[in-house]
This record gives C-alpha cells, structure tokens and sequence, in this order.
C-alpha cells in the first residue's frame, strides 16, 4: 500500500479483506486464518501485516515483488514442509511473533548445536539482507520477518550455487558489517571448522555414526579445514606448498573463486546444505540408509573402539576420503586388517587384502604422520607394476591432501614377496626402490620418497622423514566379496592353485611355471562346439 504514515495503514486495513481471499486461494496463508490482522510495522513503500496465528505477511505498494517471491517460495514446499517452517518461526519469534532478534536466533542455536557466537551473528546478517526483491537498502534491516526467512530456506532447499555462495560468502565473512568483498584464508578454517560442529552433530543424530566411534575432533577439524581451503588457496598452482603459513592464510578470497570452489567440492557444498537444514528442518531428515557414510559391514570385534586404539580416520577425514573414492565403493566397508589386532605381521597384511577388490591402506609413522593410498583393484603379488589411474595416495596428518595420477607413468601399485634381486612388500607409485609409499616386507619400516613429487601421483613425501618406522597398518576392503556362482553350468574345473593366486604368483616369478596349464579337463560342450550352440539354442 503506497504512501508514508497511517494513509498506508488505513488503506492496508481497507484493502486488506479482498486480499487475503484471494491469498488463502494461492496457498499463501494457511485456510483456517481469520480476516482479523494488525498493523506491526510501516514503511514509505511497506506496511507488515501480522494475521492472529502469528504468521507475519508483507503487503507491498508500488512494488510488490517480495509478494511475488514470497508466494513462489510457498508455492515450493508442501502442506507438512510448511507446518514444519512456521513452527521453526514460531520457536525463533520469542516476542511478537512478527520476526525475530540477533539474540533470539543465539539462543535457538545454543539449544541445537553448540556453535560460535560469530557464527549466529553473521547468519542472522545474511538472514536480514537476503534479496527479497524489495527497495530495502542492504544493512537498514534489524530483525528478520517471515518473508526473509522463507526466501533463505527455500533457496538452501533449492541447492542453488549462487546461493551456496552467497551464504557461504556471508558466514565466513569476519567482518559483516563492513560489506568486505573478500575473506582470508584464515576466515574460510574458521567458517569449515564451525560447519564440521553442525553436521557432526547431524549425523549423530540421523543415525550415521552408529558403526562408527569417532568423536569431533578439533585438531582434526583443523586439519581438514585447511586441506580443503588449501585447494581454494592454490586451485591455479600446478605444486601446492608441503604446509600453509600465517602469510599464505591472509590471502583474499574473492566471491568468484568461493563460488568454483563450492562447485568443484560437492563435499563442502553437502556439509553447509545439510547443516543448515539441520539447524532449520524444514524437509524430513535423511534416516541411516541415505547414510553419507559406509556401513561397516565386518571386521569390527568387540572392544576394538575402546581407548582409542580403533582406526587412524576421523569423522573429517572418513568424509573426505568417501567422497574421493568411486560411488560404487561409499556403501559398505570391511575391516581387513589392523596392527593392533592383528599383530605386527606382513605375511597376515598381504594376505588379508589379496583378491579382496579394492581397498584402502592407511599407514601411521612413529613421529605422528598418517597417509596411505585407495588402490581400484585387488591386490596381487605380481614382479610388476598394475592398476589404473583410479589409483591415488593421500596424508590425514599433519594435512589432509589426495594426489591423483599425473599420466607420467602406470606404476600404480606394486606387491611383491620372497625375492632376491627386485623389492619385496606393498607399494605405490614411484619407482623400484624409490616409491611414493613403500612397505617392507619385513614389517615395521617403509619409505616415501619425493624428490621432489612422486612421479605417478605427484605427492610429496607423506611421511615425516623418507626412511619411517611403523606405528600402526589398517586396511579396508571397500566393497563386498564376490560370491561365485555354483549354478554355472559353463565353469571349468579349476586347480587348486586358482583359488590362491598368491602361491601360484609366487611360483611363477620363481620360474616354477604351471606346465599343466594345458592339459585341463574340458566339458563337452567345449569340445565339441556345435554341441555347445544346441545346448545354448534349446
């Protein structure tokens, strides 16, 4: 309703009747809402309308674009999503029930998750200034009405990337009031770290954590805060620095490169989506079966999380290696191998993960650095190199990082055992004698050298010193064993040495080959083909 003072309350009482028939029809109040409203607050262009449920509404004058997004917006959710967003309101709205403070969003987020105070104060500032179509002047907005919070969390429904942006941009900012168009590298560790509190707590509570034990950890929120600002930092650098300094962290970061970065890294863009929607559950949350996190699925005796002595992962660091690895291998988990289970013994480690699929070695050095490598395919003892670029190494500590394959050469993976004149142990990347991770086979110490990147994945030395001791080995198969089909009928008769392809690989590199190879016994149908394509025909 145009014009200033009570000319644009009397004409938004007079006006008001027709329009919220016409409202209720559209779906924009709910249908059981009285024609009995008052006037909250006025502006030259703005009168805000409060109905007697509580639910706020803005009647625009000359323009009435607010309108338009609000109804849209409404126009996206259902009948429950609505229920659950005015109930949220109403939780938030400790006064009037118009629109809620700074201190009244403090207090909503200390009962569900405890957060920083910057981080409830620069989320109520992105609340306040969401683009809602109106004549607002950007800053002037102390309070948040329902038509800005229904903007906000339909476009975080929505999933938009100039939102993610936006919001991102907003939360990480540690200056809001001063509209800076960029953040540092140290804004960006604080804004992730406080991210990890929220979905950590998320996922507790929808049920994801139930295999594993694994507390938030702040030293490795930190860690990984700054591995994945790092891609943000040096996205254009073709050799990343081995660490981040202050320096490197004062860096700015403009809304252009947050905006590449969110799109390049579906994991972040996840963590800030479901956090926020934790925080204001709009849509039904996702049960354990829509687990962002495998399940585990063997391996696990009992007493094996007790006092720390379970796995290297973290809560951060099982994420981030997830989202590395294919889809097809994020479902379900098997505990092969771990030193401190299973002892101190190569021979136990090299036959836990042969013909096991793929798999993920994490190996932890006497002076605290954790790394290892996500091989694609079963492990094998073999003189050769295998594998495929699928393959990478990664470090948990004292950086999270991953280094895939450069395309230089094919020395993925290599496992060898009991010879004289070629290494013996599990390894990858590199060259014989200088690999990126190397094992020896007489447990305990291994090596990764880069001089001064591995020429396969292009990674530093991950260990603390390029000659290490070890600490602990675990390994996980990453998805479950195949079960051989006993029905088919075109399966040859096998060796015994088929069924342990370690000792067969073994006797072949030592000149022991299988001269009986050739002398198999064949089905008849392999013997006479004509007899074979009858079978097939009937």
């Amino acid at each position: 309703v145009a014009g200033p003072g009570r000319a644009a309350e009397s004409m938004a009482i007079w006006g008001l009747y027709g329009w919220a028939h016409w409202a209720r029809v559209r779906g924009a109040i709910n249908s059981s809402c009285r024609c009995r409203f008052k006037v909250i607050d006025l502006s030259p262009l703005t009168a805000v309308i409060q109905p007697i449920t509580g639910q706020s509404l803005v009647i625009m004058g000359q323009r009435s674009s607010t309108c338009d997004v609000l109804h849209e917006c409404l126009g996206e959710l259902s009948g429950e999503e609505k229920g659950r967003l005015d109930h949220i309101f109403a939780s938030l709205t400790t006064k009037d029930g118009v629109c809620f403070t700074a201190d009244d969003l403090k207090v909503y987020l200390r009962v569900k998750v405890p957060v920083m105070a910057s981080y409830s104060e620069r989320l109520f500032d992105k609340l306040c200034n969401i683009e809602t179509g109106s004549s607002t002047e950007i800053g002037s907005v102390t309070m948040v009405t329902y038509d800005r919070f229904v903007i906000s969390l339909v476009s975080l429904l929505r999933g938009e990337h100039d939102y993610l942006d936006s919001i991102t941009f907003s939360l990480a900012n540690s200056k809001p009031k001063t509209r800076s168009q960029s953040v540092t590298g140290n804004d960006m560790v604080e804004f992730v770290q406080d991210m990890l509190s929220v979905y950590s707590q998320y996922l507790k509570e929808t049920g994801q954590l139930q295999d594993w034990c694994l507390e938030n950890n702040r030293i490795a929120n930190t860690a990984f805060a700054k591995g994945v600002v790092s891609v943000l930092l040096f996205k254009d650098k073709a050799n990343k620095p081995t660490r981040l300094t202050d320096e490197m962290m004062e860096e700015l970061i403009d809304r252009d490169n947050l905006r590449g970065w969110l799109m390049n890294e579906p994991l972040m863009a996840h963590i800030i989506q479901a956090s926020l929607m934790f925080l204001f559950p709009v849509r039904q949350r996702e049960t354990s079966s829509d687990s962002s996190l495998p399940r585990i699925t063997a391996g696990i005796r009992p007493g094996f999380w007790a006092d720390g002595a379970g796995t290297q992962l973290t809560l951060p660091t099982l994420l981030y290696l997830t989202w590395n690895i294919p889809v097809e291998c994020r479902s379900s988990w098997r505990l092969l191998f771990c030193s401190h289970k299973d002892g101190s013994s190569f021979s136990k480690l090299a036959s836990s993960i042969i013909n096991q699929g793929p798999t993920l070695l994490i190996i932890k050095d006497t002076q605290g650095h954790i790394f290892g490598g996500y091989s694609n395919e079963s492990w094998k003892v073999c003189p050769h190199f295998f594998g495929t670029e699928k393959c990478f190494l990664f470090q948990i500590y004292p950086q999270l990082r991953v280094c895939t394959s450069t395309g230089y050469n094919t020395h993925f993976m290599y496992m060898n055992q009991g010879q004289q004149t070629i290494p013996n142990g599990i390894a990858m990347g590199g060259q014989l004698n200088h690999f990126g991770v190397y094992l020896s086979d007489e447990y305990g110490t291994g090596h990764s050298w880069a001089q001064p990147r591995c020429t396969t994945y292009n990674s530093p030395q991950l260990s603390a010193v390029s000659e290490f001791t070890v600490h602990t080995v675990e390994a996980w198969a990453l998805v479950e064993p195949k079960i051989p089909d006993d029905d088919d009928e075109d399966d040859v008769k096998s060796s015994v040495l088929d069924s342990h392809g370690e000792a067969a690989a073994i006797l072949e590199i030592a000149g022991k080959h299988r001269v009986s190879e050739g002398l198999r016994d064949t089905s008849p149908a392999e013997s006479n083909p004509s007899e074979k394509s009858l079978e097939h025909s009937l």
